[in-house]
């Protein structure tokens, strides 16, 4: 089954490991907080994943310009490993990307399959340069 609510032209899916079923969440609440307006999406998205190295539950955010909310995906406090698509990224601990930020693996193509001390189940919003 396939869900779409377009927001913004938000690109945010969530991804159920045990199945090849997407549904494709627009989001509602994401702020852009930098002025901008989102106007373009990433080729290919942030994978973010509840488990670690690359396991459990994928939430892929492509949407660029606009800090994306993970609590509008139900997806707020779950990430333990994520893969960076082709733009770069910012990771928050709060949201709208208010609080401390994660510093490490933010490039396009990173791969980062555990979390810093202290940051696994943390980030709160993300946003796609």
């Amino acid at each position: 089954m396939r869900r779409t609510i377009g927001v913004f032209c938000a690109a945010v899916s969530l991804l159920a490991s045990s199945s090849n079923v997407a549904q494709a969440v627009g989001v509602a609440r994401g702020g852009a907080l930098r002025g901008e307006a989102p106007n373009a999406t990433c080729s290919t998205p942030l994978k973010l994943r509840d488990g670690p190295n690359q396991t459990g539950t994928t939430v892929s955010v492509s949407v660029r310009g606009l800090w994306v909310n993970l609590s509008d995906v139900l997806f707020d406090n779950r990430t333990s490993s994520y893969t960076v698509g082709a733009c770069a990224v910012e990771l928050a601990a709060q949201a709208n990307g208010s609080g401390n930020h994660y510093t490490r693996c933010l490039y396009a193509g990173c791969v980062e399959n555990t979390m810093l001390p202290g940051w696994d189940n943390v980030i709160s919003s993300v946003y796609l340069h």
